[in-house]
Formats: structure tokens, C-alpha cells, sequence
């Protein structure tokens, strides 16, 4: 067999077409090769980002473990502004630096301190200043040990509560007629971003509170409360916003003196009936 065609078979049409086929065929293949070299290219390096991506935010995590959401849904966040709670009569909260410093509770002591007992507690024992260090035999170190240590006896009738006073170790039984339920925990109140302090600093005000003007309505219960109202003069000008017709809370007028000419004219119907 010839390696090359005759010319004469080229100058034939259908040698022509097989020409132009091949070529298209070998130029399409080409362009294949390049667009899936461009495409897995572009890939790889999209790849590089998100790798780096993932590798930086694991180093955040392991930095500021306290972003995460522990397991048993109580937030971090949440334990930073549970500041006080409320049980079987008693009040109770976190031991901080400065009370044991003002109290002299040794640095060993862990638990959360009692500042109120009304109640079941006072009836049955404890005091203001003890030291809460263990629920039926749960220890409640914090708030956050000592609301779960109350929901483990919240069906219950009788617990015994272990406290510490003056240098020892004293075991108080409560009992009560019915269940004793569960602690009932208070967080730090909203405060406005322009509130000054009303204590001591105890470190960033977003530490405990949130920031915010929502936390209490302009008029509570306490402002609707009707009240026996002064008789106002008609015309004179009102000391608060309207609250809409005078008359449905004074008594209206006529004139400052009214009154006096009522007492005036009585006193001479009666001088005159003498």
C-alpha cells in the first residue's frame, strides 16, 4: 500500500469532505482538551480557599472555645448573665470576688450564697449568709449546678440541703405538703447603652446585662391605677399629656372661689336663721 495518495484521489470531492471532517474532528477534540483543563484548574483553586477557610475557623474554635453551644443547650452566653435565684423560700447568688472578700469566705468554699430566707427555708432552718454547697447530694458550685440539682427532686416532697455556716458543714432537711418544684432563675436586668452604673464595676456591662430599651414599658400597671383626684379650675392648664376629657378624673370648677362662696353663703343662711 502507498504511503501517499495519489494526487489524483485528492482532486476527488469525497476525498475533499473526509479532509474537512477529520480536521473539524481533530479541532473540536482540541477545544475539549482545553475547556476541561481550564474547568478543572479553576477547581482546584477554588478548593485552596475553602480548605483555608475551614482550617482558620478550627483555629478560632479551638481559641474561643466559649462561641460554641455546649451540648446540654445551656449557652455560654446564658451563663454569663444568670445573676440570681429563687427556691423553697430562699434567694440565692453567685458567690463573686468581692463578697468573699467582704464576707470572709475562704477561697475553698464553692457553692452559691444565700442573701433571703422567707418562708419554708426560715421555718426550717437556714439563714441569711449560708453557703449552699450541695442539693441531695448534687454539688452546686454555681447557679447553673443548683438549678439542675432542684429539678432533680422538683417531684419530691422532702430534700436535704447541705450548707456551709460560720466553719461548718450543717445538713438541713426541707420537707413541704406538696412538691418542692424547681429553682426559678433571674438574669440581670436590660439597661439603656446611656445608664450610669448602679454598682460597683464588676468588669464589661455586656457581661451581665443586655443592651436595649425594651425590657419595660413606659406606663406599667401601676400608672392606671385610678386615684381619688383634686378638683381641678376650668381652664387651667394640664399637668400631664392628655389622657383625654378632664371630667372623667377631676372634679371641675368654675372658679377658685366656688367653694368658698358655698361655705360663705351657708354660713349666712345660718347666721340669719338665729
Amino acid at each position: 500500500m502507498p504511503a501517499i495518495l495519489p494526487e489524483k484521489e485528492f482532486a476527488d470531492p469525497s476525498c475533499k469532505i473526509l479532509k474537512q471532517w477529520v480536521m473539524l474532528a481533530a479541532v473540536f477534540t482540541l477545544l475539549v482538551l482545553i475547556v476541561w483543563a481550564m474547568v478543572g484548574n479553576g477547581s482546584s483553586q477554588s478548593d485552596k480557599p475553602r480548605r483555608s477557610a475551614s482550617s482558620v475557623n478550627q483555629k478560632a474554635t479551638d481559641v474561643r472555645p466559649y462561641q460554641q453551644t455546649p451540648s446540654n443547650a445551656v449557652s455560654s452566653l446564658g451563663r454569663k448573665i444568670l445573676m440570681e435565684g429563687h427556691w423553697l423560700g430562699m434567694e440565692v447568688g453567685p458567690i463573686t470576688s468581692e463578697l468573699a472578700k467582704e464576707l470572709g469566705i475562704q477561697p475553698n468554699v464553692k457553692g452559691v450564697l444565700v442573701d433571703e430566707v422567707t418562708l419554708l427555708s426560715a421555718e426550717q432552718g437556714l439563714l441569711a449568709g449560708d453557703i449552699v454547697v450541695s442539693v441531695a447530694g448534687q454539688n452546686t458550685e454555681d447557679l447553673y449546678q443548683f438549678l439542675e440539682a432542684s429539678k432533680k427532686v422538683k417531684s419530691s416532697e422532702k430534700v436535704a440541703i447541705t450548707v456551709f455556716r460560720q466553719g461548718r458543714h450543717l445538713n438541713i432537711p426541707i420537707k413541704s405538703d406538696s412538691e418542692l418544684g424547681f429553682a426559678q432563675m433571674e438574669a440581670a436586668p436590660m439597661i439603656r447603652p446611656t445608664d450610669l452604673a448602679p454598682h460597683r464595676y464588676y468588669g464589661p456591662c455586656t457581661n451581665c446585662h443586655t443592651i436595649g430599651n425594651t425590657g419595660q414599658l413606659a406606663v406599667d400597671l401601676g400608672d392606671t391605677i385610678r386615684r381619688s383626684l383634686s378638683p381641678i379650675r376650668s381652664g387651667t392648664p394640664a399637668p400631664h399629656r392628655d389622657r383625654g376629657a378632664c371630667a372623667n378624673c377631676h372634679k371641675i370648677l368654675d372658679s377658685i372661689f366656688s367653694g368658698h362662696e358655698n361655705i360663705n353663703a351657708g354660713k349666712k343662711n345660718t347666721a340669719g336663721g338665729r
